[in-house]
């Protein structure tokens, strides 16, 4: 089994996944909250409204660096501009982090490059990915 080995890919695969449903569930929500007759406290922000926008679709459903690679780069953009709209700084160096794990995927070199990486970031990119779905969870929170 090499460094990309299937577990860590499954792991790595069902953990985004799973944040990108929760991140399209409290962007779902939201949505439905901007569109409910209720009050809201501000003007959606710039990030708000990115992160509506965002119509996420799972990683790549196997280990295959050519298909993990092109999920990385189609989505590298959108965090990229995430990461220029953040509110505030705490949520500028979160989204930076991110983007810069996103680009790891999308520019290795091989799979065996990728997987190295993944290894050594694993504890991080968890971290960083939770910390994701706790900003979105704060934008969606901020149109009651």
């Amino acid at each position: 089994m090499g460094v990309f080995s299937t577990s860590l890919a499954t792991r790595t695969r069902r953990l985004a996944a799973a944040t990108m449903a929760a991140a399209t569930f409290s962007v779902a929500l939201g949505v439905e909250v901007v569109s409910a007759p209720t009050t809201q406290s501000a003007a959606m922000s710039p990030y708000c409204k990115t992160l509506t926008t965002f119509h996420p679709k799972s990683p790549p459903a196997s280990n295959n660096y050519t298909a993990y690679r092109a999920w990385s780069k189609q989505y590298l953009p959108f965090f990229q501009k995430l990461a220029s709209q953040a509110p505030n700084a705490a949520t500028r160096t979160l989204m930076n982090d991110l983007v810069h794990y996103i680009k790891a995927g999308a520019t290795a070199t091989s799979a065996k490059a990728l997987g190295a990486y993944l290894v050594a970031h694993r504890a991080q990119w968890t971290k960083v990915w939770r910390a994701f779905i706790s900003a979105t969870m704060a934008c969606v929170t901020s149109l009651y």
